[in-house]
């Protein structure tokens, strides 16, 4: 895979303090009536870590995602990011506190072009005013810019140059899941949530997008909570990994331990 292009001031910000990470998980519990999506759920999150959710549909993964960026409100329980508890923001707040998302069902605007749908996530970025956006003045012109050259970076990254003008609409499935990546990503985010990226990639497309997360995550320490079925994937590029059961961690560790533990390999494995 190429290095990356250009000045990678997106990644590589000269303070490294702004995408520091420390995420904690504190006794979370999630309900929908009678049903409890997640229970008591507990872990922390170190910064560069990329860490991979696993277990059966239905285990709570995608809530515990949901509860993180603020699509969902938990009944108890914490979230804290870098001391600070976000456990009650809404999404936008989580956005701009660092909290970068992709879903499993493409939230893309699909006749939108590539580049315009990145750049909709820089708008938090964007600190001109109405009156100035109105004249756009020279002030507010070179701001604009520098928003595009950070987006045009990513698009180089992601190698999607030859699409950067096409609506999404007209782009096969592994280019769009890079897209919405891209757009995640264009949030300059302190975690990076990622909701079964792989499904309905070829081997080649997984490949690719293997190969972006990895250089995301130990080139430029981007630190990533992965929910995953793909076990091949989720074992060889996690550092830890966590495994969910009708909303119960029932373990949690490297991948090594993950794979000989007698709960996980009864709930969600299967024997050898």
């Amino acid at each position: 895979m190429k290095a990356f292009r250009g000045d990678p001031s997106l990644f590589a910000s000269s303070d490294p303090g702004k995408r520091q990470a420390q995420l904690e998980i504190r006794n979370l519990t999630l309900r929908f009536g009678g049903i409890t999506a997640l229970n008591k759920i507990d872990f922390s999150v170190q910064n560069g870590e990329l860490i991979s959710l696993i277990g059966p549909n239905g285990a709570g993964k995608t809530s515990l995602l949901n509860c993180l960026s603020g699509d969902s409100k938990p009944q108890s329980g914490k979230i804290i990011l870098n001391e600070e508890e976000i456990t009650h923001l809404p999404p936008h707040r989580r956005a701009a506190a660092g909290i970068g998302r992709t879903y499993q069902s493409f939230e893309l605007f699909e006749e939108m072009t590539v580049l315009s749908n990145m750049m909709l996530a820089r708008h938090i970025h964007l600190k001109y005013n109405f009156a100035k956006a109105f004249l756009f003045s020279k002030s507010t012109k070179a701001k604009e810019a520098h928003q595009i050259r950070l987006v045009e970076e990513l698009i180089d990254f992601l190698d999607l140059q030859t699409v950067r003008k096409e609506p999404v609409a007209r782009l096969p499935m592994g280019m769009r899941k890079r897209v919405d990546l891209g757009r995640a990503l264009s949030l300059n985010p302190r975690i990076l949530l990622l909701d079964e990226p792989f499904t309905g990639m070829t081997l080649e497309e997984k490949d690719e997008m293997v190969r972006f997360l990895l250089e995301l995550n130990e080139i430029w320490q981007q630190t990533i909570i992965l929910a995953e079925h793909d076990m091949s994937i989720v074992m060889s590029i996690s550092k830890r990994v966590v495994v969910l059961d009708f909303g119960i961690k029932i373990a949690e560790g490297s991948p090594d331990f993950v794979q000989k533990h007698p709960q996980v390999i009864k709930a969600y494995l299967g024997k050898p």
